[in-house]
């Protein structure tokens, strides 16, 4: 089973939460926000696993046969996207789509286009690599609504959000994005800290999984929080190759227009609100079947 050290996940002394016993007692390992902790046999510093008890907890992985055939995952299984434990059960299918998966500074050289899309990166990547790009580990860690880093924001605004839209009150409210399914548009990760430098293989690459991940998942609303994405996605976009209007970009939850009104675009009309009530609005209500 792969693993991967807590310093790739949080960034502060791993050995001294140790020591200091504020990881919490789970004989023989430990868990802290979620993620299991043992320590190695080979070294005094906790590594972690990268099945968190708690995604395995709000996904439904009936997808995954089918979505393990395409040749990207594959490669980068870790890149498999969130499908909600209740996804299938709702009245819509609501893909949400972020924009990339990012890469340390020294791992920028593994995630070239060239050998990020013919599938050599894949053997050069180490744990910490895979950590990074690893859809379900982060959209699925929060619980009560808490993440462990601040960089995933985006997945809280976006489940206060879902949670504004379920009509059933008495459901399971431990992840709300237990009801939607999520994965990033960029098959190709950026460098931490910056947007990826988008190039035509990471346009047509992005573009063509979208509709075979959209065919496979059944998804009737695909709800775009980035609009890098989402305009990169309406300069790939062709006639007939979706069948649904229910397509839309919102700003990325954790930047300031997620709260700020501004115009939205939606097949030739025009609309003034803040990226929030603009996904409340195209995604609609939300209940069981």
């Amino acid at each position: 089973m792969q693993q991967r050290r807590l310093a790739a996940i949080y960034k502060f002394s791993i050995k001294k939460l140790w020591e200091d016993n504020r990881l919490i007692e789970s004989t023989p390992s430990k868990v802290f926000r979620g993620y299991t902790f043992t320590l190695s046999e080979n070294t005094d510093i906790p590594c972690a696993k990268f099945e968190n008890p708690i995604v395995q907890k709000i996904q439904d992985n009936s997808f995954d046969a089918k979505l393990n055939e395409l040749a990207h995952y594959k490669h980068y299984p870790q890149m498999l996207p969130l499908v909600g434990s209740h996804y299938q059960r709702m009245n819509k299918q609501v893909l949400v789509i972020g924009e990339s998966h990012y890469l340390r500074e020294e791992s920028k050289k593994k995630s070239e286009p060239d050998v990020w899309y013919d599938g050599t990166a894949a053997a050069m990547l180490d744990d910490k690599d895979r950590s990074w790009i690893h859809t379900r580990g982060t959209a699925g860690s929060g619980e009560g609504q808490k993440y462990g880093s601040k960089a995933f924001s985006i997945y809280r605004n976006v489940e206060y959000a879902i949670k504004e839209l379920l009509i059933d009150k008495d459901l399971p409210a431990d992840n709300y994005l237990r009801y939607v399914a999520f994965y990033n548009y960029f098959q190709r990760p950026a460098k931490t800290g910056d947007s990826l430098k988008v190039t035509d293989l990471d346009r047509s690459a992005a573009y063509n999984h979208l509709i075979t991940v959209g065919d496979i998942l059944g998804v009737t609303h695909f709800a775009f929080v980035s609009k890098s994405a989402y305009y990169a996605f309406w300069e790939s976009h062709g006639k007939g190759e979706f069948s649904t209007r229910n397509i839309f970009g919102a700003a990325h939850p954790s930047c300031s227009w997620w709260n700020r009104s501004h115009r939205h675009d939606w097949w030739g009309e025009q609309f003034e609100m803040t990226s929030r009530e603009w996904f409340l609005e195209r995604v609609g209500k939300l209940s069981i079947k």
